[in-house]
Formats: C-alpha cells, structure tokens, sequence
C-alpha cells in the first residue's frame, strides 16, 4: 500500500493519533480514498469504531422509524379527510426555542368553511422563516369533519417535509454508521479473542 504524505510515524505528519489520511489503494491508481489509517491496530480500537457505527446505525434505523411512522400517518390523514377552500388570514411569528426574537419562525393562520357551513380558523403547528405562504393566498384544506380544527394547508412542506427529511437524515446516519463499521474492519481485522 502507498502511503500519502501524512503517514504515521513520518516525522512531517501534522498529526499523532486520531487522524485519517488520504491512501492509494495498491491496485488503481486513478483515484485515492479515506480509509483509518493513522490509528493503531488493536481491538481496543476496533471495539470503539464498532461503537461508534453501532450508534450511527441505531440512530439511523430510529430516524427512518420515526419518518416510516409519519409517513404512514401523513398517508391516512390525507385519505380520510376532505377538501375545501381556503384563505391565508395572518402570518403569527412565533419565538424559537431560545425565547429570543431573532429565532422563530412565521406559522400560516388560514380559514376555511367546513361541508356543514360552519367557518374556523386554524395555525399550523409548524414554523418557517420566511413564511410558507402569503395573506390572501388561496389554499386547498384538509380536514377531518369530526376534528376540523387538526386542518391541514395540502402542500409539501406542511404535509411532507419533516417525514422526507427525517428518512434522509437516517439514511444519511445509516449510511455513515456503515460506513464506518467497513472501513474498521478492513484496517483493524476482527476481534482477537
């Protein structure tokens, strides 16, 4: 194997321990890659890198869990409601979770009329800076007539944002977790018993 520059035990590696270096694999030479090369070989190491991608594989597993959850609830929400019209009324800020006003968001206040003719006026739970939509905007409604005051405004991002979001940081996590549990394995071996 070719080592770069930053080999450990080189006497110009910037770094000691803890460090990854960049590595020509023996057999191309078109690209280079990052594998754990600075740290040393022993299972002690390896159980911690095993550890560690453990975690980042819970992690994602739990955030695509959580995301499959919302998924599956943003779909039977969607088919058991109905649809009416309705009207952007006001933009709420709303203060973020620091209590100051430069964090927070704006939460879309909309009115609509029920299939009874009874009129409500609704906020989104959720916040974004800047806003989602404009007063007087029209939007499409869905309500669930024995709750319409858990009404949804039909676009992505009130809709399918978060659970979208979550599934990409759980891949993301997943992804890392399994990463990094390959490449231990092929710089530390397996466990010495």
């Amino acid at each position: 194997m070719q080592y770069a520059k930053g080999e450990p035990g080189n006497s110009r590696c910037p770094f000691n321990f803890g460090a990854a270096v960049w590595i020509r694999p023996p057999l191309t030479r078109s690209s280079s890659w990052l594998i754990l090369t600075a740290f040393p070989r022993s299972t002690n190491m390896l159980r911690r890198f095993t550890v560690l991608s453990t975690a980042f594989l819970i992690a994602g597993a739990g955030l695509l869990l959580v995301s499959t959850i919302l998924v599956w609830r943003t779909s039977t929400f969607i088919r058991s409601s109905r649809t009416a019209p309705g009207r952007v009324v006001d933009l709420e800020w709303r203060n973020g979770s620091s209590g100051r006003g430069t964090s927070g968001g704006y939460a879309t206040v909309f009115a609509f009329t029920d299939g009874s003719g009874r009129a409500h006026t609704v906020r989104t739970k959720s916040t974004y800076n800047p806003p989602t939509h404009r007063i007087g905007a029209a939007v499409e409604v869905l309500f669930q007539p024995e709750n319409p005051e858990d009404a949804k405004i039909r676009s992505f991002q009130t809709l399918w944002l978060i659970p979208v979001a979550l599934a990409g940081a759980g891949v993301g996590f997943a992804g890392a977790g399994a990463c990094v549990f390959v490449a231990a394995r092929r710089r530390f071996g397996s466990f010495v018993a």
